[in-house]
């Protein structure tokens, strides 16, 4: 019986360090993945809604010179909330990019600010874009909404925050990463960057047919893998940089 509980333990032991569950997922965990998919879908609209108040948004959904700082403050409240939701947690994305040719890319990763301080960046760059404006009024108005985003609660219950990591993508300069989810578990995976420079985003099975495509500053994946027999799949996202200047991206796993 002692040896019997001892290759158990063995084989326990073997399944969870490689990564890998045999077992179903459970509600509680299954609820956990679908939040932070939401979160990560927040995240990326945020950053859509920032894009678009600077006058960046995609082609033909901003007039020349156009400034929305009003946009900018909801994307800042979106990631408040998302902040308050996840009670400021976060993990680094346990995966290291490599380039085309399957080389590590050298140099360390950026610090991934919090959501709480990229949304009070946000709210700074939407008053002084309202001074810029000079209107007295919607100054008065925009200071308001500051205040009622700063002050607005999560909407869904408090969990652990997603995976991050940021990143300089140089000139034409490629980043591949190798990710994996437990099969039959919402996946979602985001990505946001400073711009200008459009970003080419692609994501796939691992060696496989690829699932999403986009071409842009910012994007947004949700999908739920299906069963495999070590209940993990595994995918690679490629982004490349199609400007001809850096920019600095944040990639977002749940």
């Amino acid at each position: 019986m002692k040896a019997s509980r001892v290759l158990l333990a063995v084989m326990l032991v073997s399944v969870l360090g490689s990564g890998t569950r045999a077992a179903e997922p459970t509600k509680q965990e299954i609820e956990d993945a679908t939040k932070r998919a939401s979160i990560l879908a927040d995240i990326a609209f945020a950053a859509d809604l920032a894009a678009f108040g600077r006058g960046q948004g995609a082609e033909g959904t901003s007039p020349k010179d156009f400034k929305s700082p009003e946009s900018l403050v909801l994307a800042g409240g979106i990631l408040m909330r998302a902040h308050k939701a996840t009670a400021g947690k976060s993990s680094t994305l346990d995966a290291k990019p490599t380039d085309e040719k399957g080389n590590p890319i050298k140099g360390d990763a950026v610090k991934t600010p919090s959501l709480a301080e990229q949304a009070d960046a946000l709210f700074v760059e939407a008053e002084a874009m309202g001074v810029e404006l000079k209107d007295k009024s919607r100054a008065a108005t925009l200071d308001a909404m500051i205040k009622r985003e700063k002050a607005s609660e999560a909407d869904r219950g408090g969990i652990g925050g997603p995976n991050t990591i940021t990143r300089v993508l140089q000139a034409g300069e490629t980043h591949t990463y190798p990710v994996a989810f437990f099969s039959g578990q919402p996946a979602a995976v985001a990505m946001t960057s400073s711009g200008p420079a459009k970003i080419q985003f692609d994501l796939g099975h691992a060696g496989g047919a690829g699932l999403f495509s986009l071409k842009g500053h910012n994007a947004n994946y949700n999908w739920t893998p299906q069963r495999d027999k070590d209940n993990v799949r595994r995918f690679t996202i490629k982004m490349t940089n199609l400007g001809n200047k850096p920019t600095t991206y944040t990639l977002t796993t749940n």
